[in-house]
């Protein structure tokens, strides 16, 4: 296949027009945005391309700002869908370029930074990407201005966005998923998975293999999930439903309570502190040291990988499933 390179649309720069009015008899005086005015004309573009790739090759996206769905199908084509909303003087100063080669396809947004009299360029423009790559192929996404849901996909997964959600859905692989702006929620992983935020809750249903859930500012609830486990927050607190043998779990909250729900026959090494409440468990734990109301250190049926729960702001629960 040859490398192909598309330039979707390019247009000239803008200038806005600053009109000043004043007024001896109100005692007024204003300046008036044009891109803002109901006289500024608003358009809707829509994008659409398709490549043939072979599975196992890379979809890359970079873009200042737009939203991005990916779903895997079972076609070896990667197919390109962006829909541009917002006033035609934004729209026609944004570069769209589409590259294709033997390693994949490569998506590139160049949107301007510029600020004009009236403040940041761009105001009420929406991007949306709808993409659709084979199943097994690895993604790599970034954005500054909207979420990311990526379902269905066998391969890598690297999204990152500082300006809203993320959602995952049915991927295997290598997950690396971080948003400063928002919630994580997650349903059937298997892998390696990695999901960060610095604004939101973290919610992972069904996940098999090592995981690793971090947040500044809000809760994590994990379900189903069987694996090695490293979850921490400073905003809230945490929840464990553990499926099958304990491969170690450590959990870790400045802002509230831990509650974990565990097999009956596993095997562990249990570690439970807290500042700001009490632990309570259903399990018989043979104790190492001495047993406290805030901290229980000992064993759980035969000993294994190690449990390590910590708080500074809530109860520790262990309870039994």
């Amino acid at each position: 296949m040859t490398n192909t390179k598309t330039v979707i649309f390019r247009a000239g720069s803008f200038i806005f027009i600053s009109v000043l009015y004043l007024s001896l008899l109100i005692g007024f005086s204003g300046v008036v945005d044009p891109a803002n005015s109901v006289f500024a004309a608003t358009t809707d573009r829509v994008i659409e391309k398709s490549f043939d790739v072979r599975p196992g090759g890379l979809l890359s996206l970079e873009s200042r700002m737009g939203k991005i769905d990916v779903r895997g199908w079972d076609r070896d084509e990667v197919q390109v869908r962006i829909e541009i909303e917002g006033r035609s003087e934004y729209i026609d100063d944004i570069e769209f370029f589409i590259e294709s080669s033997l390693d994949g396809v490569e998506i590139r947004a160049e949107i301007p930074r510029v600020r004009s009299l009236f403040g940041r360029w761009g105001r009420g423009i929406n991007i949306a990407y709808t993409l659709m790559v084979p199943f097994e192929y690895d993604v790599k996404l970034r954005t500054s201005g909207g979420g990311i849901s990526v379902k269905e996909i066998d391969g890598d997964i690297d999204g990152r966005t500082s300006g809203g959600g993320i959602r995952a859905e049915e991927l295997t692989g290598v997950v690396n998923l971080t948003t400063s702006g928002g919630g994580i929620q997650a349903d059937r992983l298997k892998g390696t998975v990695v999901l960060k935020t610095s604004g939101g809750s973290i919610a992972v249903n069904g996940a098999l293999g090592d995981l690793t859930a971090q947040t500044s500012g809000g809760p994590i609830r994990l379900s189903d999930i069987e694996g090695k486990i490293d979850a921490r927050t400073s905003g809230g607190g945490i929840t464990l439903r553990y499926l099958g043998e304990n491969e170690g779990i450590n959990l870790r909250t400045s802002g509230g309570s831990v509650t974990v729900h565990l097999p009956g026959e596993i095997n562990a090494n249990i570690s439970a502190r807290t500042s700001g409440g009490s632990v309570s468990t259903d399990f018989p734990i043979t104790v190492q040291g001495s047993l406290s109301r805030s901290s229980i250190e000992g064993t759980i049926n035969d000993g294994g990988p190690d449990i390590v729960l910590r708080t500074s702001g809530g109860s520790i629960r262990i309870n039994k499933h």
